[in-house]
């Protein structure tokens, strides 16, 4: 039996062939292009990991350094407030220019 010119054993022949390059250009092309970009988006995604980890640690820190820097602003305010009060005590009840 023929079909298109071909016998069976031909046609099964050129579908093999056929399915063979095919699954050998998907296996290339896994390789050359699909593995790279797997790579590289793993790579990102634990530099993103770590990038957020820092994020959140510079957060607290600067946190903790507001903290500290509210807490001074309160003492040096109240030492200025101090030095106000003293300087008007001192001159008998008259505030300094």
């Amino acid at each position: 039996m023929r079909l298109l010119g071909l016998t069976l054993g031909e046609i099964a022949t050129l579908i093999g062939l056929l399915g063979g390059g095919f699954s050998g250009i998907m296996f290339l092309f896994k390789s050359i292009v699909i593995a790279p970009l797997k790579s590289s988006i793993d790579s990102l995604e634990k530099t993103v990991a770590i990038f957020s980890r820092q994020l959140e640690e510079s957060k607290a820190d600067r946190q903790t350094l507001h903290q500290r820097i509210n807490k001074i602003d309160v003492r040096v305010t109240v030492l200025e407030e101090h030095d106000k009060w003293e300087g008007t005590h001192r001159n008998g009840g008259q505030h300094e220019q």
